[in-house]
């Protein structure tokens, strides 16, 4: 995980570009969606090494934008994670053996705009999943957390609303997410300290309470 960055979060200026340029984001994603990488038919002697020059780009976009979700990740979550120190990070090949449908393969961070990871409690084994998810088509974020018993069950359900008054619970995946409008960039930033107060601190004031009943 990323360090904690205090202060606005300001996207990179290439994926801040992909996000709010239709012209920049079509080319790339024209560019990235061709899994042969065979040449365009249409492609001239002249032309190649600027179709070369174009899809480097367009791949430096990609992984910016990776390490863009590893960075919001860092930014939004480690207030969380700082007030509950008895969650340790999962090693990444356990969490793949546990099949919670993590992937961090680059295609998939790509193309599902998700980063999750998985923290486990030191004191009764319970897991807590975090992620974040950018829309780059809607130009906004959300963060999403599951937490589940020793078992795999969810510990917070549909029942548990009111003490997550801006999250939306999905149950099909049992993953509470926030609401959409809390995430929105503007001029390719946005205050993660406003998104602390809105979405995470009642977060912070249920697991403290389980912790202590």
């Amino acid at each position: 995980m990323s360090d904690r960055k205090d202060g606005p979060f300001k996207l990179p200026a290439s994926v801040a570009d992909y996000m709010n340029d239709k012209a920049i984001s079509t080319a790339v994603d024209t560019l990235l969606s061709n899994p042969s990488k065979h040449r365009p038919s249409d492609l001239k002697w002249g032309d190649l090494a600027d179709y070369h020059a174009a899809t480097l780009a367009a791949l430096t976009v990609k992984y910016d934008f990776i390490r863009c979700l590893s960075d919001l990740f860092g930014s939004v979550w480690s207030p969380l994670l700082d007030d509950t120190p008895e969650y340790t990070l999962v090693d990444l090949d356990e969490a793949y053996e546990w099949n919670w449908g993590l992937d961090f393969s680059a295609d998939h961070l790509w193309d599902e705009g998700e980063w999750v990871q998985a923290y486990q409690s030191q004191t009764d084994n319970s897991v807590l999943l975090l992620g974040i998810c950018i829309d780059s088509t809607r130009n906004r974020f959300q963060a999403s957390f599951c937490a589940c018993d020793s078992e795999g069950n969810a510990k917070y359900t549909e029942g548990d609303k009111a003490s997550f008054p801006n999250w939306e619970y999905d149950q099909d995946t049992e993953y509470w997410y926030s609401k959409p409008a809390l995430g929105q960039f503007v001029n390719g930033s946005i205050d993660i300290a406003n998104f602390k107060d809105e979405a995470l601190l009642p977060i912070f004031k249920t697991l403290k309470d389980h912790r202590q009943a």
